[in-house]
């Protein structure tokens, strides 16, 4: 998992845990395998499953469930849950790898979303453009008062400064 996923899971249990800690105030260790329960079984919009299955490639049991049965454990026999729980591990790189893709579909649709809202600009060479101070300072360039010299490096020799390097910057193939 990637730093920022695991940050945003991080902070979204905190959140549920603040939310949950309101009504009951000083409980955390009480209320901490409530709030992860509820994250592991929540659907993610992203991926569409949760992620209990991603991991155990089987939905979890909510506790009600395995205190009362339901028709799903009356005609379940030992040996059928075993061919059932061989085909879904089976299956589950086949699930995972469908989840990958929604991720990616997802991404796309708000990368695009977001290079809608954004105006690039496009600059050709020649074109004025300001560069920020610290760009200038890296190249050696002066701060255009007189009487100040300009140094490429440490080691070279200063000189004095002349009027083209007092002026707007020509725009570059590049920006830094």
């Amino acid at each position: 998992m990637r730093q920022r996923e695991a940050e945003y899971t991080n902070k979204t249990i905190i959140q549920n845990l603040k939310k949950k800690l309101e009504s009951a105030k000083g409980k955390w260790r009480e209320t901490l395998p409530e709030v992860l329960w509820a994250y592991w079984t929540t659907p993610k919009s992203s991926t569409e499953k949760t992620p209990f299955f991603l991991v155990y490639g089987a939905e979890a049991l909510i506790p009600v469930e395995v205190g009362e049965p339901i028709s799903r454990f009356w005609h379940a026999s030992e040996e059928s849950n075993h061919e059932a729980m061989a085909m879904a591990l089976e299956l589950l790189d086949e699930r995972r790898e469908a989840s990958l893709v929604r991720m990616a579909a997802q991404k796309q649709k708000i990368e695009r979303y977001y290079n809608m809202r954004t105006n690039l600009r496009y600059f050709e060479i020649g074109d004025l453009v300001l560069r920020k101070a610290s760009s200038s300072r890296a190249t050696g360039m002066c701060r255009c008062s007189s009487g100040i010299t300009i140094r490429a490096s440490d080691h070279e020799t200063p000189r004095e400064p002349s009027s083209k390097h007092c002026t707007l910057f020509p725009a570059i193939g590049l920006l830094s």
